[in-house]
């Protein structure tokens, strides 16, 4: 019978080359969430273990990834190997007593780690209720030695430029380390992704948008999962790289969004801890240079809506009725497209609003955006359209409190806040029940068509960027601030939209 050898695993859709391999089904409980050291290129990669281990050869030519796969294998084999040794050592009681497990790191006898280490190993194992066992002890000290493989693997590229001369590693007679070895003033425990994460979303919670927090976490949970415990101050560029390409090829994310969004909010925390406001926790920003290739995607249509899709969107909202086992999402459907229609606002504005966000100024009715994408609030003319159709009666007879969502069905530890999840879930009824082409966005289409309606109609774009709420385009720009009434002036030009037969 004829073997086949592993080979690297290609990505059905970005073809890059990886090692891909299933967990053991002995191991897979015992090692699941710890991570692996393995050789690629001239470094090393420290990789999360889960129902496969999975790592990036760091190229697509297939006779260099072929040499990488097989080293990389090889030390997964014998990563296997050792723990499945450890694992048959571990006691099945606390006063059993089994063969220590073998040292994983070659640089040292299983003797000299055990001198070293085992006292620490011991206080370790009572401060957190473990029996002190040889075995124990033994399994502490591996997976010590485990973790100064990690460390080994990467700071070995950098030891030449940290060491400068013999002197640096001379003992003073009190045995203490030279001046060259001692720690920097004002070292700190280590930080981890997690931590670094938890002290930034701390310190920007009066200051950042709270959408924006919610919008960075799921990005560093994903990014403390691939670091594990790993010290902020031992990531490098190429390890942010690596996570943006497991983002990419594990996660199926687009490398457009990658960029915008993911990497984008890594070079924001990561930038903030390199300053005083962060405590310097680390000397620079690994992510500043790092992006992912994007695939060059040609608009194979225009980004506003046709008339035909206008017209489908705005009859499906003009036909949903009341719904009392879900009234707010009802009212959500019938007035969210019509209201972003005639405003060009972002959807997830108009499902903020508030009862108490509709009123009159200088005898026009408006509404006033609270939560808007750039943190600043503005307020609106309400077509008089709107009014004819009845807004204005729907909101008088909530009385007060959100008009588009149910505080009390939301789950307040969710990654996106109410009125986001309002304005997804119109986008996934929309994309159901309305035939639109997948190049148009069903909510952030509104912003396009409004500004082109606009266009068509002479509104000066002064005008309609402050509606739909777009940065002045220079600083003679930012000294004007167009009113209500000049707003109200320019809907009033605006074409209006036709609605079905019968309806006013």
């Amino acid at each position: 019978m004829i073997l086949k050898m592993a080979a690297p695993w290609k990505h059905p859709e970005t073809g890059a080359l990886y090692l891909r391999q299933r967990t053991p089904e002995d191991l897979v409980a015992a090692l699941k969430g710890t991570t692996v050291t393995l050789p690629v290129g001239e470094g090393s990669k420290a990789v999360k273990i889960g129902e496969f281990v999975q790592v990036s050869l760091r190229t697509k030519e297939p006779r260099v990834a072929k040499e990488r796969h097989a080293l990389a294998d090889a030390a997964l084999k014998e990563f296997w190997r050792q723990k499945r040794a450890a694992l048959a050592a571990y006691p099945k009681s606390d006063t059993q007593k089994v063969p220590v497990p073998p040292l994983s790191n070659p640089t040292m006898k299983w003797e000299v780690a055990v001198e070293r280490f085992a006292p620490t190993a011991a206080d370790t194992l009572r401060d957190n209720g473990v029996a002190d066992t040889d075995a124990n002890r033994a399994l502490v000290v591996s997976e010590v030695a485990s973790i100064m493989d990690q460390v080994a693997a990467r700071l070995g590229p950098h030891l030449g430029k940290g060491i400068t001369g013999p002197r640096t590693l001379q003992r003073e007679g009190s045995g203490k380390p030279s001046s060259g070895l001692r720690a920097r003033p004002g070292a700190q425990h280590q930080v981890t992704v997690e931590e670094l994460w938890n002290r930034w979303s701390a310190y920007q919670a009066d200051k950042r948008a709270p959408a924006t927090i919610r919008r960075y976490k799921p990005t560093f949970d994903s990014l403390a999962a691939f670091c594990c415990d790993q010290d902020i101050q031992t990531i490098t560029g190429d390890d942010i790289f690596a996570w943006a390409e497991q983002r990419r090829d594990v996660d199926g994310i687009k490398p457009r969004v990658i960029n915008r969004n993911d990497l984008a909010a890594v070079k924001s925390v990561f930038g903030w801890a390199t300053t005083h406001q962060g405590k310097k926790l680390i000397p620079s920003n690994p992510a500043a240079e790092i992006r992912l290739d994007e695939i060059r995607e040609t608009a194979s249509r225009e980004r506003h809506f046709r008339e035909s899709e206008v017209e489908a969107i705005l009859n499906l909202a003009t036909s949903v009725k009341p719904c009392g086992r879900n009234p707010s999402f009802a009212r959500a459907k019938r007035w969210c497209p019509w209201l972003c229609a005639y405003s060009g606002a972002r959807v997830a504005e108009i499902t903020a609003l508030h009862v108490e966000d509709i009123r009159q100024e200088q005898g026009i009715w408006v509404m006033h955006f609270r939560e808007t994408k750039a943190g600043t609030a503005r307020t609106v003319p309400i077509h008089e359209h709107l009014v004819e159709q009845g807004f204005l009666e729907m909101v008088n007879a909530i009385g007060n409190g959100p008009l588009f969502y149910d505080p009390t069905r939301h789950d307040p530890d969710a990654t996106f806040g109410p009125a986001e999840q309002r304005a997804q879930k119109l986008a996934k009824w929309l994309r159901a029940s309305v035939k639109l082409d997948q190049q148009v966005d069903p909510n952030h289409g509104w912003r396009h068509t409004f500004k082109n309606r606009a266009l068509d109609a002479g509104v000066e774009e002064r005008i309609s960027d402050a509606i739909v709420g777009h940065a002045p385009k220079n600083v003679a720009r930012r000294y004007e601030a167009p009113t209500i009434r000049m707003m109200a002036r320019a809907l009033k030009r605006f074409t209006r939209y036709t609605p079905p037969p019968g309806q006013p």
